[in-house]
């Protein structure tokens, strides 16, 4: 009967040790960059490629998670209030049949905080301020653009009021990553708790056309308001310290009137590639999203680049070159001579790999070769703070 009682156990601890071996899922930790000490409390979510699920843990006490999960593609979120979020978008993490791989998450302390406020796209009834009033096809062809332009930018949290006009602006891009859409009325109040929760992050914030600018002064960005009849706006707000700087994007379909609102305090780059075809859409696109962002300079590795001739015919300035086999020099001359400009550097895709690398901004952005249409944007402060956001435009 022992001897029965002995085999049992020892099939119940082999059939334990064969299910554990066919586990599919992630395990790993979280550590402080760039392999520091290991972080408890962090909340970790799988979203499907799809968007259709997403799955969350939080590491415990020794900064260590373990999760199961089907087999299939996940983007991965990491959150902490005392560290930057992290996004795994464009990529994903890979989860493979009967496997428990392994996933580490490398997180840096707060540096910038960027906020993106964009208006509600355009409504059904323009003559209607109803809260209830949805967005036309347009609006809803905005937003959708909006989700592209943005799926990269590392963003893990979402604004609007409760008009369904801005919900449904942010939804495509809420619904990809499953962000919960965070309501909000004032402004003051917005402010006080993303740079309290989410410093360091990259926030999305969906107001009005006459909230806008109101919503941009309270992180201290000194912007006017923006006419009713321009939509696609997309302010890049960023903060570090004490000190505050915003830039005027565009995206989407063009809207008039095209007046700029800028309040630039930190040195900003727009990297942009070089294939692009004279006469194709991309320059174009490019014009379109960069014209009112108040460049100042652009710059090219190459003698001829087609993408940044429409803009800089349009704003009237010459293409400098440089030496992309002396990125280290280049990286220096930016920081020396444009402490607090808006710069296009445009450059192959390793090249502005090797910029930013040589810049020491983070997080490294994700550029892959058959990328055409990235906007890369770097923020820096006179304090050595950076931020990278990827975009495309």
């Amino acid at each position: 009967m022992k001897f029965f009682h002995t085999r049992a156990i020892a099939s119940v601890a082999l059939f334990l040790s064969l299910l554990q071996g066919c586990a599919t899922g992630k395990q790993g930790g979280a550590f402080e960059q760039p392999v520091g000490p290991a972080i408890a409390n962090v909340a970790l979510t799988f979203v499907k490629e799809d968007g259709s699920a997403s799955f969350g843990t939080t590491t415990n006490a020794s900064g260590r998670y373990r999760i199961s999960l089907a087999a299939g593609r996940y983007y991965a979120l990491a959150s902490h209030p005392g560290y930057e979020d992290y996004s795994s978008a464009p990529g994903f993490f890979v989860v493979n049949p009967n496997t428990m791989g392994v996933g580490n998450f490398f997180l840096r302390p707060p540096q910038v905080t960027t906020v993106l406020i964009v208006r509600h796209g355009e409504k059904l009834n323009p003559n209607s301020n109803a809260s209830t009033e949805p967005l036309s096809t347009a609006g809803q062809a905005r937003a959708q653009a909006l989700r592209e332009a943005l799926l990269r930018s590392g963003l893990t949290a979402i604004y609007a009021t409760s008009a369904t006009r801005t919900r449904d602006t942010v939804a495509p891009l809420a619904a990809a990553f499953r962000l919960p859409t965070q309501l909000y009325s004032s402004p003051a109040a917005l402010a006080s708790e993303v740079l309290a929760q989410h410093a360091g992050d990259v926030v999305l914030v969906a107001a009005h056309s006459n909230t806008m600018a109101t919503v941009a002064n309270a992180f201290g960005a000194a912007l006017p308001t923006a006419s009713i009849a321009d939509f696609d706006n997309l302010y890049v707000v960023s903060v570090a310290g004490g000190t505050t700087s915003a830039m005027n994007l565009q995206y989407a379909a063009d809207s008039a009137p095209d007046v700029s609102k800028n309040d630039r305090h930190a040195m900003t780059l727009l990297l942009v590639g070089t294939n692009a075809s004279a006469g194709g859409a991309l320059p174009q696109a490019l014009l379109h999203a960069a014209r009112k962002a108040g460049v100042s300079s652009i710059y090219a590795s190459a003698a001829t680049n087609p993408l940044v001739t429409p803009l800089a015919n349009t704003l009237g300035l010459e293409v400098t070159g440089f030496n992309a086999a002396d990125m280290t020099g280049f990286s220096s001359q930016l920081i020396a001579s444009h402490p607090q400009d808006t710069l296009v550097v445009a450059a192959s895709n390793d090249e502005l790999r090797d910029l930013v690398r040589q810049l020491g901004a983070k997080p490294f952005p994700v550029i892959y070769d058959r990328d055409l249409d990235h906007l890369i944007v770097v923020t820096r402060f006179a304090s050595g703070a950076m931020r990278v956001l990827p975009l495309r435009f």
